[in-house]
Protein backbone atom coordinates (compact mmCIF):
# COMPACT_ATOMS: atom_id res chain seq x y z
CA UNK A 1 0.00 0.00 0.00
CA UNK A 2 3.14 2.58 0.62
CA UNK A 3 4.47 1.60 -2.75
CA UNK A 4 1.54 1.97 -4.25
CA UNK A 5 0.80 5.64 -2.75
CA UNK A 6 4.52 6.37 -3.61
CA UNK A 7 3.80 6.04 -7.15
CA UNK A 8 0.90 8.21 -6.51
CA UNK A 9 3.12 10.55 -4.95
CA UNK A 10 5.70 10.21 -8.00
CA UNK A 11 3.21 9.86 -10.67
CA UNK A 12 1.24 13.69 -9.11
CA UNK A 13 4.84 15.16 -9.15
CA UNK A 14 5.55 13.91 -12.58
CA UNK A 15 2.27 15.76 -14.08
CA UNK A 16 2.77 18.74 -12.26
CA UNK A 17 6.57 19.22 -13.53
CA UNK A 18 4.65 18.60 -17.48
CA UNK A 19 2.12 21.60 -16.51
CA UNK A 20 3.20 25.15 -17.12
CA UNK A 21 2.42 27.25 -14.48
CA UNK A 22 -0.60 30.21 -16.04
CA UNK A 23 2.21 33.10 -14.45
CA UNK A 24 5.03 32.66 -16.81
CA UNK A 25 5.93 31.69 -19.93
CA UNK A 26 8.77 29.80 -21.62
CA UNK A 27 10.72 31.15 -24.52
CA UNK A 28 13.35 29.50 -26.78
CA UNK A 29 14.68 28.87 -29.92
CA UNK A 30 17.67 29.86 -32.54
CA UNK A 31 19.36 32.39 -34.29
CA UNK A 32 20.77 31.83 -37.25
CA UNK A 33 23.50 34.09 -38.86
CA UNK A 34 23.74 36.07 -35.89
CA UNK A 35 27.38 37.85 -33.92
CA UNK A 36 24.69 39.47 -31.35
CA UNK A 37 25.03 37.68 -28.06
CA UNK A 38 21.74 39.29 -26.89
CA UNK A 39 18.65 40.29 -27.92
CA UNK A 40 15.82 42.31 -26.94
CA UNK A 41 11.77 42.14 -26.19
CA UNK A 42 10.29 45.22 -25.39
CA UNK A 43 6.51 46.24 -24.65
CA UNK A 44 4.75 48.53 -22.55
CA UNK A 45 7.19 48.90 -19.21
CA UNK A 46 9.11 45.95 -20.27
CA UNK A 47 12.46 45.45 -21.46
CA UNK A 48 13.54 41.85 -21.53
CA UNK A 49 17.27 41.39 -22.48
CA UNK A 50 17.93 37.29 -23.44
CA UNK A 51 21.11 36.23 -23.78
CA UNK A 52 22.02 34.16 -27.26
CA UNK A 53 24.82 31.16 -26.77
CA UNK A 54 27.23 30.65 -28.99
CA UNK A 55 25.89 28.37 -31.15
CA UNK A 56 22.29 30.57 -31.31
CA UNK A 57 19.92 28.75 -29.34
CA UNK A 58 18.75 30.46 -26.32
CA UNK A 59 15.91 30.02 -23.26
CA UNK A 60 14.57 32.30 -20.85
CA UNK A 61 11.61 32.56 -18.09
CA UNK A 62 9.20 35.23 -18.89
CA UNK A 63 6.55 36.76 -16.82
CA UNK A 64 3.85 38.27 -18.83
CA UNK A 65 1.80 41.21 -17.38
CA UNK A 66 -0.16 41.98 -20.01
CA UNK A 67 -0.53 39.30 -22.94
CA UNK A 68 0.04 40.93 -26.43
CA UNK A 69 2.34 41.49 -29.41
CA UNK A 70 6.00 42.71 -28.05
CA UNK A 71 8.92 44.09 -30.36
CA UNK A 72 11.89 41.79 -30.86
CA UNK A 73 15.01 43.92 -31.13
CA UNK A 74 18.16 41.64 -32.92
CA UNK A 75 21.05 43.78 -33.83
CA UNK A 76 19.89 46.39 -36.26
CA UNK A 77 16.68 44.21 -37.39
CA UNK A 78 12.96 44.04 -35.43
CA UNK A 79 10.12 42.24 -35.45
CA UNK A 80 6.91 41.51 -33.40
CA UNK A 81 6.42 38.56 -30.89
CA UNK A 82 3.16 37.46 -28.96
CA UNK A 83 3.32 36.55 -25.54
CA UNK A 84 1.34 35.61 -23.15
CA UNK A 85 1.73 33.66 -19.35
CA UNK A 86 1.21 29.61 -19.32
CA UNK A 87 3.04 28.37 -22.78
CA UNK A 88 6.15 27.10 -24.22
CA UNK A 89 7.06 29.31 -27.58
CA UNK A 90 9.83 28.29 -30.06
CA UNK A 91 11.38 30.60 -31.83
CA UNK A 92 13.54 30.37 -35.13
CA UNK A 93 14.42 33.12 -37.16
CA UNK A 94 17.30 34.32 -39.35
CA UNK A 95 19.08 37.40 -38.64
CA UNK A 96 19.80 38.78 -42.03
CA UNK A 97 16.20 38.55 -42.40
CA UNK A 98 13.63 38.40 -39.24
CA UNK A 99 9.92 39.15 -41.48
CA UNK A 100 10.74 36.91 -43.91
CA UNK A 101 12.34 33.90 -41.56
CA UNK A 102 10.57 34.36 -38.50
CA UNK A 103 8.21 31.26 -37.36
CA UNK A 104 6.90 29.91 -34.13
CA UNK A 105 6.30 26.32 -32.48
CA UNK A 106 4.64 25.38 -29.41
CA UNK A 107 1.87 27.69 -27.24
CA UNK A 108 0.72 30.74 -28.85
CA UNK A 109 2.66 29.62 -32.50
CA UNK A 110 -0.75 29.73 -34.05
CA UNK A 111 -1.00 33.85 -33.40
CA UNK A 112 2.49 34.29 -33.42
CA UNK A 113 2.83 32.43 -36.97
CA UNK A 114 -0.48 34.14 -38.23
CA UNK A 115 0.97 37.58 -36.99
CA UNK A 116 3.97 36.93 -38.99
CA UNK A 117 2.23 36.11 -42.06
CA UNK A 118 0.21 39.02 -41.83
CA UNK A 119 3.23 41.35 -41.83
CA UNK A 120 4.74 39.85 -44.50
CA UNK A 121 2.01 40.22 -46.50
CA UNK A 122 1.61 43.96 -45.66
CA UNK A 123 5.30 44.47 -46.15
CA UNK A 124 5.70 43.71 -49.27
CA UNK A 125 2.69 46.83 -50.15
CA UNK A 126 5.55 48.98 -48.74
CA UNK A 127 5.14 51.35 -45.77
CA UNK A 128 2.18 53.70 -45.08
CA UNK A 129 4.13 56.58 -46.07
CA UNK A 130 4.34 54.95 -49.42
CA UNK A 131 0.92 53.87 -49.98
CA UNK A 132 -0.76 57.54 -48.88
CA UNK A 133 1.15 59.10 -51.40
CA UNK A 134 -0.86 57.48 -54.27
CA UNK A 135 -3.38 59.02 -55.97
CA UNK A 136 -6.59 57.33 -54.53
CA UNK A 137 -7.93 55.21 -57.53
CA UNK A 138 -4.58 52.92 -57.20
CA UNK A 139 -4.83 53.45 -52.79
CA UNK A 140 -7.97 51.82 -52.77
CA UNK A 141 -6.89 49.08 -55.29
CA UNK A 142 -4.35 48.56 -53.24
CA UNK A 143 -5.51 48.26 -50.02
CA UNK A 144 -8.62 46.19 -51.59
CA UNK A 145 -5.79 43.73 -52.81
CA UNK A 146 -4.09 43.64 -49.69
CA UNK A 147 -7.81 42.41 -47.91
CA UNK A 148 -7.96 40.06 -50.31
CA UNK A 149 -4.64 38.26 -49.14
CA UNK A 150 -5.44 38.81 -45.81
CA UNK A 151 -8.73 37.58 -46.17
CA UNK A 152 -6.91 34.31 -47.70
CA UNK A 153 -5.40 33.70 -44.59
CA UNK A 154 -8.47 34.02 -42.25
CA UNK A 155 -9.80 31.28 -43.83
CA UNK A 156 -6.87 29.02 -43.10
CA UNK A 157 -6.47 30.45 -39.21
CA UNK A 158 -8.83 29.43 -36.21
CA UNK A 159 -7.84 33.33 -35.17
CA UNK A 160 -9.30 35.70 -37.34
CA UNK A 161 -7.42 39.61 -38.19
CA UNK A 162 -10.27 42.26 -38.01
CA UNK A 163 -10.20 43.37 -41.41
CA UNK A 164 -12.34 46.53 -40.44
CA UNK A 165 -9.33 48.76 -40.42
CA UNK A 166 -9.04 48.28 -44.21
CA UNK A 167 -12.25 50.20 -44.50
CA UNK A 168 -11.08 53.03 -41.75
CA UNK A 169 -7.95 53.60 -44.15
CA UNK A 170 -9.46 53.82 -46.90
CA UNK A 171 -11.77 56.66 -45.08
CA UNK A 172 -8.54 58.84 -43.70
CA UNK A 173 -7.17 59.09 -47.17
CA UNK A 174 -7.80 62.46 -47.81
CA UNK A 175 -5.91 63.99 -44.82
CA UNK A 176 -3.40 61.46 -44.68
CA UNK A 177 -2.35 61.71 -48.79
CA UNK A 178 -2.31 66.06 -47.71
CA UNK A 179 0.40 64.73 -44.87
CA UNK A 180 2.13 62.14 -47.00
CA UNK A 181 2.82 64.99 -49.65
CA UNK A 182 4.04 67.35 -47.37
CA UNK A 183 6.57 64.84 -45.81
CA UNK A 184 7.97 64.26 -49.17
CA UNK A 185 8.02 67.78 -50.16
CA UNK A 186 10.67 68.23 -46.70
CA UNK A 187 11.94 64.98 -47.39
CA UNK A 188 13.05 65.65 -51.09
CA UNK A 189 15.04 69.17 -49.39
CA UNK A 190 16.94 66.71 -47.42
CA UNK A 191 17.80 64.19 -49.93
CA UNK A 192 21.93 63.26 -50.35
CA UNK A 193 23.37 66.00 -52.43
CA UNK A 194 20.68 68.33 -51.65
CA UNK A 195 21.98 71.59 -49.26
CA UNK A 196 21.89 71.25 -45.63
CA UNK A 197 19.46 73.24 -44.05
CA UNK A 198 21.24 76.07 -41.65
CA UNK A 199 21.57 76.67 -37.92
CA UNK A 200 22.51 80.93 -37.38
CA UNK A 201 24.03 81.81 -34.23
CA UNK A 202 23.65 79.26 -31.75
CA UNK A 203 25.56 80.04 -28.33
CA UNK A 204 28.83 77.82 -28.30
CA UNK A 205 29.83 76.45 -24.65
CA UNK A 206 33.57 77.96 -25.70
CA UNK A 207 32.12 81.60 -25.87
CA UNK A 208 30.52 83.55 -29.30
CA UNK A 209 28.17 82.35 -31.63
CA UNK A 210 28.38 79.62 -34.85
CA UNK A 211 26.57 78.90 -37.54
CA UNK A 212 26.47 75.96 -39.86
CA UNK A 213 28.36 78.30 -42.34
CA UNK A 214 31.56 78.51 -40.24
CA UNK A 215 32.23 75.25 -40.58
CA UNK A 216 31.89 75.90 -44.54
CA UNK A 217 34.83 73.33 -46.33
CA UNK A 218 34.69 70.61 -44.22
CA UNK A 219 32.65 67.76 -43.51
CA UNK A 220 30.28 68.35 -40.58
CA UNK A 221 29.15 65.66 -37.98
CA UNK A 222 26.20 66.73 -36.49
CA UNK A 223 24.54 65.28 -32.96
CA UNK A 224 21.34 66.73 -31.77
CA UNK A 225 20.99 66.01 -28.39
CA UNK A 226 18.96 66.88 -24.95
CA UNK A 227 19.75 66.66 -20.99
CA UNK A 228 16.91 64.74 -20.29
CA UNK A 229 17.80 62.17 -22.85
CA UNK A 230 19.20 59.22 -21.46
CA UNK A 231 19.84 57.15 -24.52
CA UNK A 232 21.68 60.19 -25.88
CA UNK A 233 23.90 60.29 -22.82
CA UNK A 234 24.68 56.84 -23.38
CA UNK A 235 26.04 57.85 -26.69
CA UNK A 236 28.53 59.82 -25.46
CA UNK A 237 31.16 57.60 -24.69
CA UNK A 238 30.61 56.15 -28.69
CA UNK A 239 30.92 59.57 -29.99
CA UNK A 240 34.09 60.01 -28.51
CA UNK A 241 35.39 56.56 -30.17
CA UNK A 242 34.49 57.81 -33.30
CA UNK A 243 35.85 61.20 -32.78
CA UNK A 244 39.08 59.60 -31.99
CA UNK A 245 38.81 57.54 -35.03
CA UNK A 246 38.43 60.46 -37.15
CA UNK A 247 41.11 62.26 -35.73
CA UNK A 248 43.48 64.13 -38.10
CA UNK A 249 41.10 64.22 -40.91
CA UNK A 250 38.98 67.07 -42.47
CA UNK A 251 35.68 66.20 -39.99
CA UNK A 252 34.07 68.79 -37.56
CA UNK A 253 31.85 67.12 -34.87
CA UNK A 254 29.26 69.43 -33.55
CA UNK A 255 26.56 69.15 -30.93
CA UNK A 256 23.37 70.57 -30.93
CA UNK A 257 21.49 70.44 -27.59
CA UNK A 258 17.32 71.07 -27.87
CA UNK A 259 16.61 71.38 -24.43
CA UNK A 260 13.79 74.02 -24.09
CA UNK A 261 11.90 75.51 -20.95
CA UNK A 262 9.12 72.78 -21.25
CA UNK A 263 11.60 70.28 -20.04
CA UNK A 264 13.59 72.50 -17.62
CA UNK A 265 10.92 73.66 -15.45
CA UNK A 266 9.45 76.27 -17.64
CA UNK A 267 12.19 78.26 -17.08
CA UNK A 268 14.91 78.98 -20.03
CA UNK A 269 17.57 79.80 -17.48
CA UNK A 270 17.78 76.26 -16.51
CA UNK A 271 17.42 74.83 -19.73
CA UNK A 272 20.86 76.61 -20.30
CA UNK A 273 22.44 75.73 -16.99
CA UNK A 274 21.49 71.79 -17.56
CA UNK A 275 23.36 71.69 -21.02
CA UNK A 276 26.15 73.90 -19.39
CA UNK A 277 26.36 71.12 -16.17
CA UNK A 278 26.21 68.61 -18.44
CA UNK A 279 28.70 69.43 -20.81
CA UNK A 280 31.11 69.68 -17.97
CA UNK A 281 29.87 66.80 -16.47
CA UNK A 282 30.38 64.79 -19.11
CA UNK A 283 33.26 66.27 -20.59
CA UNK A 284 32.29 66.79 -23.90
CA UNK A 285 35.46 68.34 -25.87
CA UNK A 286 33.72 68.37 -29.24
CA UNK A 287 31.59 71.67 -30.30
CA UNK A 288 29.12 71.89 -27.82
CA UNK A 289 26.24 74.32 -29.16
CA UNK A 290 23.10 75.32 -27.73
CA UNK A 291 19.54 75.77 -30.03
CA UNK A 292 17.91 77.86 -27.25
CA UNK A 293 14.31 78.90 -29.03
CA UNK A 294 15.72 78.02 -32.49
CA UNK A 295 14.32 74.69 -33.61
CA UNK A 296 14.23 75.69 -37.18
CA UNK A 297 16.97 73.27 -38.09
CA UNK A 298 15.34 70.24 -36.46
CA UNK A 299 12.31 70.88 -38.03
CA UNK A 300 13.82 71.05 -41.14
CA UNK A 301 16.16 67.76 -40.43
CA UNK A 302 12.17 66.15 -39.55
CA UNK A 303 13.71 65.05 -36.23
CA UNK A 304 10.48 64.22 -34.33
CA UNK A 305 12.21 62.51 -30.85
CA UNK A 306 16.10 61.65 -29.37
CA UNK A 307 18.22 60.67 -30.70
Amino acid sequence: MRKLLIFFIGLLFLVSCNQHPSTYMTFSGKVENTKDTVMYLQGGSMIKKIKIQGDGTFQDTLKVKKKGSYVLFLGNERGSVFLTNGVHLKMNVDALNILKTISFEGGASNTNNFIAANSRIAKSYGTPYDLFLMEKDAFVKTINDLKKQVDSINKSQAEKLNTQCFTNVVQVYEPQHKRALYFKEKNDKIAPGKPSPEFLNYENYSGGKTSLKDFLGSYVYIDLWATWCKPCIKEFPALKKLKEAYKGKNLKFVSIATDDSLSSGHSWDNARKYWKDAVKKYKLKNVQLFAYKDKSFTKEYLVGSIP
